[in-house]
């Protein structure tokens, strides 16, 4: 297929493995409807502390109440945790991943996505990590009660919850907000990730890929440099 065709324009460079504490997280959760999270950081003594926290709308990518694009929309949760962190400044480093979904975890962990509806959002992850330097380096599961401040940021709409609301409901109060819907790049990789739309020809496919490019160059991806793209 065309992923498997171009396979050498994105697959990750070795100079993006790294070795070391991880000291960057991220914690996240999806429904179909919306997705949500936070980035935290752990220092030398253990102390784990929320850097930021991000909300995103899913309605418009047409999911409804189709539970076959459950895998997908958590996978999403977690690209859209990585655009956070790209927004805060965030590079080059190596990442702890806790969420409720054992398939997005497995997916962006190990970089081996399954079924088709993974496929687009699967181009935008690999993407975005040879972009800024990410190595999904350990995924945690976290059981669905247990990760209930993720799962509360991903149901803002459906709890009727302003951003603000939401995250002082979590405890984090004051903690800085990644408005990603306002990043029209954040939201045209978001837009790519939608396993509906189609990239069934040569010329979709590129259409697609200048589309992700664009957006990662927008959000501050070198063209011409040890990540480049």
């Amino acid at each position: 297929d065309l992923i498997s065709r171009h396979q050498l324009r994105y697959a990750r460079s070795m100079k993006s493995f790294r070795s070391g504490p991880i000291k960057d997280g991220l914690e996240t959760d999806a429904a179909l409807q919306g997705a949500g999270g936070f980035r935290y950081e752990v220092s030398a003594e253990g102390v784990e502390v929320v850097k930021g926290g991000y909300a995103v709308n899913l309605t418009h990518l047409g999911f409804g109440v189709d539970s076959s694009f459950q895998n997908t929309s958590e996978f999403i949760g977690v690209i859209l945790g990585l655009v956070a962190m790209v927004s805060m400044g965030v590079r080059n480093v190596d990442l702890e991943l806790r969420g409720d979904s054992t398939a997005a975890l497995s997916w962006a962990e190990t970089e081996k996505f399954h079924g088709s509806n993974s496929t687009n959002a699967a181009m935008v992850f690999t993407l975005i990590c040879i972009a800024f330097g990410f190595n999904i380096r350990n995924a945690i599961h976290k059981p669905g009660e247990q990760n209930w401040r993720a799962d509360t940021l991903s149901r803002l709409e459906e709890k009727g919850m302003s951003m603000e609301e939401g995250m002082k409901s979590i405890g984090l109060e004051g903690v800085p907000i990644v408005r990603l819907e306002e990043n029209s790049n954040a939201m045209t990789l978001l837009r790519c990730c939608n396993p509906l739309r189609a990239v069934g020809n040569e010329e979709e496919f590129n259409d697609f890929w200048d589309e992700i490019r664009g957006a990662l160059v927008g959000l501050g991806a070198d063209e011409q440099g040890p990540n480049e793209i």
